[in-house]
């Protein structure tokens, strides 16, 4: 587990600055992430109208032992200043807030620091190096409610970790389609849900894609020819990736309405006769990615045989 310093916005209780007509003072560090053991260079940019700062670093939850003063920091000529802070394994679930006031201006600029940071992935058929846009609602370390956009390449992270204030909700949401390579890719699941809550340390937030097939037709439908009378005809389709179908007919080849029928993967015609013949047939398969349409195929239906009985009265007959 790693210290996130981030948020670094500068907060201004007065303001010498603008009336001056100069850029807000910044306060910001070398580095998103630190390990206990490594040292925090915290700087400052833009203190142009001081020559000293006093640095305070306000820890939360308190600690009785902590030398979290730097006063009389000395402002350099190009209004820079930097301090070294060194990171301890107690310092693990501390949430940061750091004060600098210039001792000639009396400007005071605030940034807030915290391990509680959120960092985004992706895993599953998503090709590395794809560009992947995540929406994400969460608090800053300083209470703000913000919305921002999150941009990284698969599978992540993105460069800057979100510093999050601890225990806040984190609302986020992946493209529900991302594509590349000329493939689509379904967003399946993220982990963890959408409306998390922020823990100590990385929050790793894994959104998991599928390659999107489109239906692919494997055994086409046929031509049915029956005579009248005979047992209903079926037609069927074998086919993968189909999640619905939808059976069709025209009634005859000069026709361009399509009339709807079956939802299946096989379609009986209930109870042909003669004038069903020449009827063409088809089914449009659909599922998330795209759709495909079967061969169009013919039903023939052809008259039965007719058969006629004479029954005459008995003879004897005389034929001339």
């Amino acid at each position: 587990m790693a210290l996130l310093f981030t948020a670094f916005n500068v907060q201004a209780q007065t303001d010498p600055y603008t009336r001056a007509g100069l850029t807000l003072p910044t306060v910001t560090s070398d580095k998103a992430d630190y390990a206990p053991g490594e040292i925090a260079i915290i700087k400052g940019t833009g203190w142009t109208l001081d020559q000293f700062v006093d640095i305070h670093l306000e820890e939360t939850p308190a600690h009785l032992d902590d030398h979290n003063e730097f006063p009389d920091v000395k402002v350099n000529a190009d209004g820079t200043w930097r301090i070294e802070y060194p990171i301890e394994w107690r310092h693990l679930g501390v949430a940061f807030k750091v004060s600098a006031v210039g001792k000639q201006s009396g400007f005071e600029g605030n940034a807030y620091f915290t391990d509680g940071n959120v960092n985004f992935l992706t895993t599953g058929d998503l090709p590395a190096g794809t560009s992947v846009t995540v929406s994400v609602n969460y608090f800053t370390n300083s209470g703000a409610n913000t919305t921002t956009d999150v941009i990284f390449t698969s599978p992540g992270p993105q460069s800057k970790a979100l510093g999050a204030q601890n225990s806040s909700v984190v609302q986020y949401t992946y493209p529900p389609t991302i594509t590349s390579g000329g493939n689509n890719y379904n967003f399946v699941s993220g982990l963890p849900a959408s409306g998390f809550a922020v823990a100590n340390g990385a929050n790793n937030v894994t959104g998991s894609y599928v390659l999107c097939n489109t239906p692919s037709i494997t055994t086409q439908p046929s031509e049915k020819t029956i005579t009248y009378g005979d047992a209903d005809p079926t037609f069927s389709v074998t086919a993968t990736g189909g999640l619905s179908y939808q059976w069709q007919y025209r009634t005859s080849s000069s026709s361009t309405t399509w009339i709807n029928v079956g939802t299946n993967a096989s379609y009986t015609v209930p109870s042909p006769d003669v004038s069903f013949s020449g009827r063409i047939y088809r089914v449009a398969i659909t599922n998330a990615c795209g759709n495909v349409t079967s061969n169009e195929v013919t039903l023939t239906v052809a008259k039965a045989a007719t058969t006629t009985t004479v029954t005459l009265p008995a003879g004897p007959f005389t034929y001339t």
